[in-house]
């Protein structure tokens, strides 16, 4: 497949490559310095995604932090514009914001916390305004036991109070509607054993991309076709009996 990026900060207005599983060949660059861009591209022809990273990333141009070399490199491991994570306590979703919001500085993508709207601590404690985490009382009666959390983590509460772009209440029909479409993919697509907690960010994911009623958040949001959006699945089948039930439906 031919994939065509816009690099940042460089001279290259653009670079295009094919990539065949993860051998990455013909790489051209438009403008910039032709007889070294040519060069890099002969030198990377036949090698794999990774080979490219390692030994491109972090190349610098002058007073530049980056440089078409270090595009080239980041380009097969590209920035996500959004990353949608479950927030029990938020420890997880804490853990990796803070490790990307470091990686990406000021590129850094949006955050999406996403919860159970049974008990969601997060998603409250940021309602209320206060800055201050709260506990939430109420019924435990959701799918999502992996995310059936009523007080948030004091250690990573700010960091989502300070990282977080949107907060999400889900009910449990967003994360069945997640499990089948990973469990029952597109053709060509690879499916995905995901359960219940794990899979309430694709069903969101898929809510916010396909329902009508929700295209002016989608907007809001900027998601679009252009898009690079990171999910993590965090738990299999643990219930074997349910997720049969709900693919089933």
């Amino acid at each position: 497949m031919r994939y065509t990026v816009k690099p940042h900060n460089v001279c290259a207005a653009s670079l295009s490559f094919d990539l065949d599983d993860d051998v990455v060949r013909n790489v051209e660059f438009t403008r910039g310095c032709d007889g070294n861009l040519k060069a890099i591209s002969k030198l990377v022809d036949g090698m794999t995604v990774d080979q490219i990273y390692n030994t491109l990333h972090g190349n610098t141009c002058g007073f530049k932090d980056t440089s078409c070399a270090d595009q080239l490199a980041q380009a097969g491991h590209p920035r996500p514009t959004h990353v949608f994570l479950q927030a029990g306590v938020g420890a997880m979703a804490g853990g990796v914001l803070g490790c990307l919001a470091a990686r990406y500085g000021d590129q850094a993508p949006v955050f999406v916390s996403v919860e159970p709207e049974d008990i969601p601590c997060i998603y409250r404690s940021a309602l209320t305004g206060d800055g201050q985490p709260h506990t939430v009382a109420g019924e435990a009666g959701t799918i999502m036991a992996g995310l059936n959390c009523g007080t948030p983590c004091s250690l990573t509460w700010p960091v989502l109070r300070d990282g977080v772009t949107w907060y999400f209440a889900c009910p449990d029909a967003v994360a069945e509607a997640g499990m089948r479409r990973l469990g029952r993919p597109l053709p060509g697509d690879q499916a995905v054993v995901s359960g219940e907690s794990g899979a309430v960010t694709a069903g969101l994911l898929d809510w916010l991309t396909t329902r009508p009623d929700l295209a002016d958040l989608r907007q809001r949001m900027g998601l679009d076709r252009e898009s690079v959006i990171l999910l993590f699945s965090t738990e299999g089948d643990t219930d074997p009996d349910h997720y049969r039930q709900v693919l089933c439906d």
